[in-house]
């Protein structure tokens, strides 16, 4: 009887690991500063499951514009939300 949970919860325990992956492949696998998109004409990060999260320069530069002057350079873009990646 404790091979039979044993296996269940090997097979549980699978099936939670291959949704967690699923719902997290549309997060970005890397981020980059805001001051390196802001030199990108198109920026973009690549996604856990591979496509690209395109972002609109104009949105960057009202982000930039409205955080501290040290910010572009000392924090990581994308953060996560739950919009997603435009």
């Amino acid at each position: 009887m404790a091979r039979e949970f044993q296996e269940r919860d090997r097979f549980v325990d699978a099936v939670f690991r291959e949704e967690l992956r699923r719902l997290n492949s549309h997060l970005p696998k890397q981020r980059r500063t805001l001051e390196d998109l802001l030199t990108d004409s198109s920026p973009v990060v690549p996604s856990i499951s591979g496509h690209s999260i395109k972002m609109k320069k104009e949105e960057l530069n009202d982000l930039s514009k409205s955080l501290p002057e040290e910010a572009p350079k000392e924090y990581g873009y994308p953060s996560c939300s739950s919009e997603g990646g435009t």
